[in-house]
């Protein structure tokens, strides 16, 4: 989401964008000393001048209990499964609003039986969207009566309602997701997220020794870190970070809201279509057993070593390997290659492809939905503009087409991504 310049919404003087969001997830708020911690580090942050919105998890493992028990009593229907689940978010909020209010701060809750609710959803019980353009102003609408008067205003996280008052559930990285939406809505500066880890580390602590903790990170950096199996942000609730937000990570442990933890900046659009180079080269190896020599494998890389540009991308498997490069420096990489390749007993020869594009299609939702690679395999089939080769980083796709047929199939891949997110979203 990009930040709104210039706009800073106020209620009887007061800054919503100086408002801080900070959300508990279910881990802190899972005992009654956690609720208590983290009603205490709400209060110290209030008294230091600090007006502060609450979103909150279900406390502890109460989503999979309520989730649990309802599928044992029967065929539970999607629509009963969203109002049960929401129970859990709803008592921690009451329960967390009342540890504040015993620590002497004005504070109450928003409950989602209330025409006040904020946050507006389709019907996809279970992973409903939450609609942007419907909730925006209600968020406003909401602080501007209720927060000129209140130190804290608790919301539950994970839930949202339809047009017709029905409860839904908004999916993984839910109470996320709500946070960054009330924050794109209010164009607030910070969202502290509260967990049992104190930032994002940089490895998974349970794989490496002494993993250090990241002091700040780009949201498309922690895409791909998401990607590859680190777990703490669910893709879904970044694709709504708004990029003039900070969000910041600590722990629950910490001693206040104040505290060192890890910093996200940036955002990311659903989906972007570009054409990384107008004029690349397909380089091909073939022979047996390329990948179990490693030493052969970094000997090939050196070839890049010296050329602008180096190499655009790569994909391997066990007998073959293909370089995609700028096409001004094919036929030198060619050059050194093939000495390589013919020099070594698992390589037979090379072959090389000029006059091609190179296609990325980038964005956070692309591995959230089955078929990306497929659809667009079937669109550019349909309009006649062949693909000579493919290979994934992350949540971007590449794909290599004739150099004449780039301009067409980006459009193409536009209309079909691009415009049909923002149908989805409208």
């Amino acid at each position: 989401m990009e930040r709104r310049k210039g706009m800073s919404f106020t209620s009887e003087g007061m800054s919503f964008s100086d408002c801080d969001i900070v959300k508990f997830g279910g881990s802190s708020v899972a005992t009654a000393e956690k609720i208590k911690n983290a009603a205490r580090l709400v209060s110290e942050h209030v008294r230091k001048g600090k007006k502060t919105i609450v979103v909150v998890s279900a406390m502890g493992r109460t989503t999979d209990e309520l989730m649990q028990l309802a599928n044992s009593t029967g065929n539970v229907t999607p629509q009963h499964l969203d109002e049960i689940l929401s129970m859990g978010e709803r008592t921690s909020a009451r329960v967390l609003t009342a540890a504040l209010a015993a620590q002497g701060i004005k504070v109450d809750f928003v409950d989602i039986e209330k025409p006040e609710w904020p946050l507006i959803t389709d019907g996809d019980f279970g992973d409903a969207k939450i609609l942007l353009e419907e909730t925006r102003p209600r968020v406003l609408r909401l602080l501007a009566e209720r927060m000129h008067e209140l130190d804290a205003l608790v919301i539950p996280g994970f839930i949202g309602k339809t047009r017709k008052g029905e409860i839904t559930t908004i999916g993984r990285g839910g109470s996320d997701t709500t946070a960054f939406v009330i924050a794109d809505a209010l164009n607030t500066k910070q969202v502290i997220l509260v967990s049992d880890v104190s930032g994002i580390m940089s490895a998974d602590p349970k794989l490496v020794d002494s993993p250090k903790r990241i002091d700040e990170i780009e949201v498309k950096k922690l895409v791909g870190l998401a990607d590859s199996g680190l777990k703490f942000l669910h893709k879904k609730a970044l694709s709504h970070k708004p990029r003039g937000t900070d969000v910041k990570l600590i722990g629950n442990q910490s001693r206040s809201l104040d505290a060192g933890g890890t910093i996200i900046r940036g955002s990311m659009k659903d989906v972007e279509i570009d054409i990384i180079s107008a004029d690349a080269s397909a380089i091909t190896i073939v022979g047996e057993g390329i990948s179990s020599n490693p030493a052969l494998l970094a000997e090939m890389l050196s070839a890049f070593k010296h050329e602008d540009g180096g190499i655009l991308g790569m994909a391997a498997n066990s007998d073959n390997l293909v370089f995609y490069v700028h096409s001004h420096a094919s036929e030198r990489v060619c050059k050194k290659l093939h000495s390589l390749v013919a020099e070594n007993r698992e390589t037979m020869g090379l072959a090389l492809r000029s006059g091609l594009a190179l296609i990325m299609i980038n964005g956070i939702s692309l591995q959230e939905t089955p078929g990306s690679i497929s659809r667009a395999a079937t669109l550019l089939r349909d309009a006649g503009v062949n693909i000579f080769g493919q290979y994934t980083v992350m949540s971007e796709i590449f794909l290599m087409v004739k150099k004449d047929d780039g301009e067409k199939a980006v459009e193409l891949l536009r209309k079909e991504f691009v415009r049909g997110e923002k149908n989805e979203k409208s």
